[in-house]
């Protein structure tokens, strides 16, 4: 019937709304569109006519276009609920800054002020209190959502919530009442999983992250969290195939109108993915990350400890700490020194350097490697930590950086350097390696998966920095599968 009115008389406002209102309701949102904004255009004037059609906008994805649809609506009829409702939702939705949060707190709290009371209503405010950190006050509304309706949603909900309070007894109870509530909620048995994984029952985590996945076979992040425990269990085959399914899960949410510059837009949003990102950036035509993620090479160098020192000298060939040392003496540096081994392992550069001395430190990812270091008795001090965390804490307590085959784990050098600054006296020396790469920058190889740098690239980040070069050698740092791998051996002073 709709059809037949339109179809007689193209110009008229109400047949266009209430034929794109039907579409809507039928998810035929593309055949929907049209009519509500031909409607818009013949009666501007009208609310409804905008809040429907920003239902449309959001169902599409279209959030700028929803947002100023539902403002449009409002400037019309300031007292509309639904109105201020729906713009709350789509600003929590696009939450490009605070201020969509803030002002989604307050168009939801409008749609209260006029006199809606629904369960789903409470929900949405809870969530926007939780995301501007306002945790009592989400508590609060989740828990009148809840008397209303004690769904699984909510109750995983809450459970978010009491985690940000540091309550686990009451997560955990949640998450159980949300499973119990419906036994097909994805998200409750991977946050169980996650809980058990922090705990150290990665048998158990196995087990909730494969619910997650048999409920949802398209979650990325359930299959790396899966593939994370497994290894962590010695199932080391099992837990590649888990991530390796990650990144396939990944690449088939591209669709044809999606790129893969929006995928890594997605994927680099949120710190959650950042093993997904580095492992997506290997095999896909993807900026890579500035460094491969801490965790990774923590668990990496903590199963590599036991058999590390022989496999990189016996089988790998690998000499760069000496070749740092030799590198080192040439200048005939002052002795002794305060020395800070970067990335130490399990000591192979302190070794060499130890009658140098006055006080040697090292840092390392792995607390494996730091415990087999401390096993030489050579170190003054050791820290499990990220390098550049713990110079930026450092104030020109050092005389000489070393990191020997280390900076081969991040890609962008300019925290390095800045850092390195800091931690050093002037005319202190940051002799350090990395793999040689072509091009202006740094990029990451498919094959080691580890980061190489072009000769200009380091030089430029080298004098940005307040350094000059005192030592730049092409070299071969070790070998794999007989190949020699190339590499720039540096020395550089700070204010030489």
């Amino acid at each position: 019937l709709y059809k037949q009115i339109v179809k007689e008389n193209p110009h008229n406002a109400e047949a266009l709304h209430w034929f794109g209102v039907l579409y809507l309701q039928a998810n035929q949102l593309h055949e929907a569109l049209p009519l509500l904004k031909g409607a818009a255009v013949l009666l501007p004037d009208d609310p409804a006519i905008h809040l429907n059609a920003g239902q449309c906008y959001w169902s599409l994805n279209q959030i700028d276009a929803a947002i100023a649809s539902f403002r449009n609506s409002i400037s019309h009829r300031v007292d509309l609920a639904e109105s201020h409702f729906f713009l709350g939702m789509v600003l929590l939705k696009r939450k490009s800054n605070r201020a969509d949060v803030d002002d989604a707190i307050i168009e939801l709290l409008k749609a209260q002020s006029l006199g809606m009371d629904t369960a789903d209503l409470e929900h949405q405010l809870a969530l926007a209190f939780l995301m501007g950190g306002h945790h009592q006050k989400a508590e609060i509304a989740i828990e009148s959502s809840l008397k209303k309706a004690d769904t699984s949603a909510s109750r995983y909900l809450l459970a978010v919530i009491n985690r940000k309070q540091n309550r686990p007894i009451d997560v955990r109870r949640n998450l159980n009442k949300s499973i119990e509530s419906d036994a097909g909620f994805a998200p409750a048995w991977k946050a169980l999983g996650a809980l058990e994984q922090e705990s150290g029952n990665h048998a158990q985590a196995a087990i909730f992250f494969r619910k997650a996945i048999a409920i949802n076979a398209n979650d990325a992040e359930a299959h790396n969290a899966l593939g994370k425990v497994l290894i962590k269990s010695g199932e080391n085959e099992q837990g590649m195939s888990a991530m390796r399914q990650a990144v396939r899960t990944s690449r088939k949410k591209i669709d044809k109108s999606e790129s893969i510059a929006e995928l890594e837009r997605r994927v680099r949003l949120d710190a959650k993915n950042s093993e997904l990102h580095y492992t997506l950036a290997t095999i896909a035509n993807m900026m890579p990350p500035s460094t491969i993620p801490p965790d990774l090479l923590a668990d990496l160098f903590d199963r590599y400890a036991p058999d590390f020192d022989e496999h990189l000298q016996n089988k790998l060939h690998y000499n760069m700490p000496e070749q740092i040392v030799d590198a080192l003496a040439a200048l005939n540096p002052p002795k002794p020194m305060d020395i800070m081994d970067l990335g130490c392992g399990t000591g192979l550069c302190g070794v060499l350097l130890k009658s140098w001395a006055s006080v040697m430190c090292g840092v390392d990812l792995s607390p494996a490697m730091i415990e087999k270091a401390n096993e030489r008795d050579i170190y003054d001090k050791l820290h499990v930590g990220e390098l550049v965390e713990l110079l930026q804490k450092a104030n020109a307590d050092f005389d000489l950086l070393v990191a020997a085959d280390v900076l081969v784990y991040i890609g962008d050098l300019t925290g390095v350097f800045a850092a390195a600054a800091n931690a050093l006296r002037p005319g202190g020396l940051f002799a350090f390696s990395v793999e040689k790469g072509p091009g202006e920058r740094y990029h990451l190889q498919t094959t080691s998966r580890r980061f190489c740098h072009s000769e200009p690239y380091v030089k430029n980040i080298v004098t940005m920095y307040g350094f000059k070069i005192e030592s730049f050698q092409t070299t071969v740092a070790r070998y794999d599968s007989n190949a020699p791998i190339q590499s720039y051996l540096v020395v550089a002073r700070l204010g030489g």
